[in-house]
């Protein structure tokens, strides 16, 4: 829960249906005096972190053709609605052509790309022969003995670049594997404080661009939530000791938040059940509506890629919901023989 833009699929259904939903049943909840206290505090604790704390991950702008690159009129995004100069928060490690800000390409999408009609064939081929050109900003604050590499797939050209306040520049090295990063360590810009920037050119159907860290020894691991990458090279500047108070009063908000929702959530289900609105049947195709969103998920994206993944909820509550209603009629009519 790192603030907006919503970046993570368990953010974004926290805060667009969990919440609605328990403001809606169970508002009576907030005016409990142990609750406003803890607020409160949760208040206390991310008003801390939105004063002083650097934002972590890579800052991404995109671009859908060489004259957009070369003029940076970068194209807009969902990220674009609380950053205007990104497209995209690198924060996680990006695995598939669906973690990439495309959600442009969606024909209703912020900023719909003409060049699309262009293309022939249907909607997937047009998926498939996507093309992009992406910059990549931010700083890496790396340990000693520990070097960082992007393993990367769908890369046709472009390179980032790692500079330090000593004057090194060294290019960080694009590797298709984690193996492959730690056979080439003595490549790697490695320790030290490094500001990061350069281009990279995407064409194909695999996509993929994971920053790692590869230590001497030879273990490699994705550079997300250690405290590697920020967003601003300004973080060079920050002490260890107050980017490491950061991460703790960040870590013991989501533990706090987390804890929240789930009592908040407990106490409106038990007013349900005991007002008797809450039945088994209706629990049961309850939590099978929010297990079939991850059942379609690999079947729609077959069939109509959907980056913003509204298809997979909306066909997961219709069926949910559809199934209940004949479980009605079915059970009405039992027991009117």
């Amino acid at each position: 829960f790192d603030g907006l833009p919503w970046t993570s699929s368990s953010e974004t259904l926290v805060l667009v249906a969990l919440v609605p939903c328990l403001l809606i049943l169970g508002w009576r909840f907030l005016y409990l005096h142990r609750v406003v206290m803890g607020l409160g505090v949760l208040f206390l604790f991310k008003l801390i972190l939105f004063m002083g704390a650097p934002s972590s991950g890579l800052g991404v702008k995109v671009y859908t053709n060489p004259s957009n690159y070369e003029n940076r009129e970068l194209t807009r995004t969902y990220a674009s609605l609380w950053n205007e100069e990104i497209s995209g928060l690198l924060v996680r490690p990006w695995t598939q052509k669906f973690d990439f800000p495309i959600d442009w390409f969606l024909p209703l999408g912020l900023s719909p790309i003409n060049e699309l009609s262009l293309i022939e064939g249907t909607l997937e081929e047009k998926f498939r022969h996507m093309k992009l050109w992406l910059t990549v900003d931010g700083a890496a604050l790396l340990p000693e003995g520990t070097g960082l590499a992007l393993v990367v797939s769908g890369v046709v050209d472009g390179k980032l670049v790692a500079n330090n306040s000593q004057g090194q520049s060294l290019n960080i090295l694009l590797v298709s594997s984690f193996e492959e990063a730690s056979k080439r360590f003595g490549e790697l810009p490695v320790g030290g404080d490094w500001e990061i920037s350069g281009n990279l050119h995407y064409y194909g159907e695999n996509w993929t661009l994971i920053p790692v860290l590869v230590e001497k020894g030879g273990n490699v691991a994705p550079a997300f939530e250690k405290g590697v990458l920020w967003q601003n090279p300004s973080v060079i500047e920050k002490s260890s000791s107050s980017l490491t108070f950061y991460r703790i009063t960040a870590k013991v908000f989501d533990y706090g938040l987390c804890a929240f929702l789930f009592a908040w959530m407990v106490w409106c289900l038990r007013q349900l059940v005991q007002s008797k609105v809450l039945t088994l049947p209706l629990a049961c195709f309850s939590m099978a509506g929010v297990g079939l969103i991850w059942v379609f998920e690999p079947i729609l994206d077959r069939i109509h890629p959907d980056p913003a993944h509204l298809a997979h909820l909306g066909l997961a509550t219709t069926a949910a919901g559809g199934g209940l209603l004949l479980w009605w009629i079915w059970k009405k009519q039992l027991s009117t023989v």
